[in-house]
């Protein structure tokens, strides 16, 4: 058990008093933390919401090009891209504004998991035979998820932009005027850029730099054995 710190209280003498702080404590902490993970998990989400709208048009063009008589079925197709690649520039724009306001609370995140969840199997290690560790694998478990639910969709993220390319392909681009389908080559080369939330100088959120942070944990842990 580890030992807390109550004011004006011997925790030896009011068991019952100290649990209940303990348990108050762990829970405020817990629904800070949860509130903080999903300050970046719904800029996340809303991105890939944006992208997958994008990708639906430029895969279906057909059923947002209107109906106008002065207008030729070219020009109509080719104010659509102009409008997409508006769209995916507004994203793009929306996601590097983000990033300059939280590139440093990711970092700063992205050292405390490795730290947190490094001291928790510490503490694991040196106490395998203590009747209180199950509490302690789940809650390096729970460590463990909340930060690969994150994580995986920052590569989502990545992958969705990216797949822009499958969605113009996908289209009948080929039956289009030579401007419109270079509106669509260019929309094409700059989906195919790396767009993402940024870990200070470290990279982009994505899987493989979870996997990194397990082997960062793993790192600290043999320091700390060696100790």
């Amino acid at each position: 058990m580890v030992k807390v710190w109550i004011p004006f209280l011997d925790p030896e003498k009011h068991y019952i008093v100290a649990n209940l702080y303990y348990s108050f404590m762990t829970t405020v902490l817990g629904i800070i933390e949860i509130a903080l993970d999903c300050m970046i998990l719904y800029p996340i989400v809303y991105f890939i919401f944006r992208i997958n709208m994008l990708k639906y048009v430029l895969q279906n063009p057909e059923e947002f090009v209107e109906d106008k008589r002065m207008q030729s079925k070219e020009y109509k197709f080719h104010e659509l891209m102009v409008k997409c690649i508006s769209e995916h520039q507004s994203i793009i724009r929306t996601i590097q504004d983000f990033n300059n306001m939280m590139k440093h609370y990711l970092l700063f995140d992205f050292s405390l998991h490795a730290l947190q969840i490094s001291g928790v199997f510490f503490f694991i290690a040196k106490n395998m035979l203590n009747s209180n560790n199950f509490l302690n694998y789940v809650y390096a478990l729970s460590l463990l998820i909340q930060l690969f639910i994150l994580y995986w969709y920052g590569q989502k993220l990545l992958d969705e932009n990216e797949s822009i390319s499958n969605a113009i392909y996908m289209s009948k681009w080929y039956c289009e005027d030579i401007k419109s389908q270079r509106l669509i080559l260019l929309l094409m080369q700059r989906s195919q850029k790396p767009l993402g939330l940024m870990i200070g100088p470290i990279g982009i959120v994505q899987l493989e730099k979870f996997l990194m942070i397990l082997k960062t944990v793993y790192t600290i842990f043999t320091v700390y054995s060696n100790m």
